[in-house]
């Protein structure tokens, strides 16, 4: 689902922040 992209998208973001 799109929800489920943009879940995997911000959690890959976020850690790359990290």
């Amino acid at each position: 689902t799109a929800i489920g992209e943009v879940s995997v998208i911000l959690v890959t973001f976020m850690v790359a922040e990290n």
